[in-house]
């Protein structure tokens, strides 16, 4: 199982630029814990045993802002050992995208379109539901306060379920 209690933020700092600190989550629903596969697992522990060394730790604040302690052992840490920000992680997302495309081009192959991790809730949230997954169940792992949320924003039909809902509708008689 995997919990999500705490989100990674970006604060302004008065003077110059922005700082990162962990917080609680937006909403009581945010708070979850969630099923995990074994390939998950394992890449998540190999993800942890790449970053052993140590890391700078990043202050956790309270709902008033206010510095409550300070964390250090981040799974999720760049090179120089500081946790990743949302615009570092697009940076490094779009080098690599760069990079495939550059190659892509010269072996003609198809290019990458752009991308970003959120993308990957919008995925995971069509695949779960073209499979059947409940979707209250897909709606409580995502922290979505409703079903309704989870069904209009994220369950995307694939053309194989479009294709299954027609076939339906084609048994459907009138008398």
């Amino acid at each position: 199982m995997l919990t999500i209690d705490k989100t990674v933020n970006r604060y302004r700092k008065k003077d110059f630029g922005f700082t990162m600190a962990l917080a609680s989550p937006k909403s009581r629903t945010s708070v979850r814990t969630i099923p995990m596969n074994n390939e998950v697992r394992k890449m998540l522990l190999k993800e942890k045993m790449r970053n052993a060394g140590p890391t700078m730790s990043i202050p956790f604040v309270d709902d008033s802002g206010n510095i409550r302690r300070q964390v250090s052992d981040i799974v999720f840490a760049n090179s120089v050992g500081r946790v990743w920000n949302e615009p570092g992680f697009l940076n490094l997302i779009n080098r690599i995208i760069e990079s495939y495309n550059e190659e892509a081009e010269e072996n003609g192959k198809e290019k990458l379109e752009n991308f970003c991790p959120h993308m990957a809730r919008h995925t995971y949230t069509t695949l779960a539901y073209s499979a059947g997954a409940d979707v209250k169940a897909v709606s409580e792992i995502l922290g979505h306060a409703s079903t309704s949320v989870t069904i209009d924003t994220y369950a995307h039909l694939t053309e194989e379920k479009k294709r299954k809902q027609e076939e339906v509708i084609k048994t459907i008689k009138v008398l």
